[in-house]
């Protein structure tokens, strides 16, 4: 008849208002929609802090989960893009990257010498007095200088091995234009990960509900009356915390394989 006996301290009945819905959990009654509601009785509810990060996470994650299916998606379609990238101009891409970083390295050389010259155009200027500054640009130059004359050396001498790379992301490319299943690799193996950590977390969840809710405070005595369980918390047995530590592992072990 939506009257439940509930004894913390005192014996309580309590009667289900139809109009104002909660979930029960460890005890305490919460709402399942109402956000704000939620942080109030959090913040004046006697539960430690932990509980309260797990409870506030775990709500936010269930309101936002159109975000989180959005945010998967969108992962999805990147892993496509950057397929379709590797298989258009990577070679461009690469040599464009290696391009901006010589002009970038020449570029930091010829400002900061042209800087020790121009003390107007010396960031130095505003935190050191005398020569400093000027000593400080030039040394900057030079440290360009040897940046760029070592990472030239490195291209001309790896230009062997970079030209293997993209021949061999070439012809995966291709041969992954001739087997278009392949292609739903990424979408199965997101759509399993997922669905996996769903079913784990949910286990993991249920395990934790075989803890034993104790009192985790002295009783509080007012007007005769004295009441216990105003702060609560989990208490696990040995065999317990070794089910849980497997689970753990195997949840990290899974998802990792």
């Amino acid at each position: 008849e939506g009257v439940k006996k509930v004894v913390v301290g005192i014996v309580r009945n309590l009667t289900l208002q139809h109009d104002y819905v909660s979930t029960e959990a460890l005890g305490y009654c919460f709402p399942p929609s109402d956000v704000k509601l939620l942080n109030k009785i959090m913040s004046r509810t006697h539960i430690s802090t932990g509980i309260k990060q797990l409870f506030l996470a775990g709500h936010s994650a269930l309101n936002s989960w159109r975000f989180l299916v959005g945010v998967a998606v969108a992962c999805i379609l990147l892993g496509y893009a950057f397929l379709f990238i590797l298989h258009t101009c990577f070679d461009k891409l690469l040599y464009a990257v290696a391009a901006a970083a010589h002009g970038l390295l020449i570029l930091s050389m010829v400002g900061f010498a042209y800087a020790g010259f121009d003390h107007k155009y010396n960031i130095f200027s505003d935190y050191f007095d005398g020569s400093m500054p000027t000593v400080c640009s030039f040394t900057c130059s030079f440290l360009a200088a040897v940046f760029w004359v070592l990472f030239s050396i490195l291209c001309y001498s790896c230009r062997g091995a970079v030209q293997t790379a993209v021949d061999s992301i070439k012809a995966t490319c291709e041969v992954i234009g001739q087997l278009p299943t392949v292609l739903l690799q990424p979408l199965m193996h997101s759509v399993m990960v997922i669905t996996l950590l769903l079913l784990l977390v949910y286990g993991f969840a249920w395990l934790l509900s075989t803890g034993k809710v104790v009192t985790s405070d002295a009783p509080v005595a007012s007007g005769g009356i004295e009441i216990a369980g105003l702060r609560r918390s989990l208490d696990f047995t040995t065999w317990q915390w070794f089910c849980i530590g497997y689970w753990a592992f195997g949840l990290v072990w899974i998802l990792e394989t």
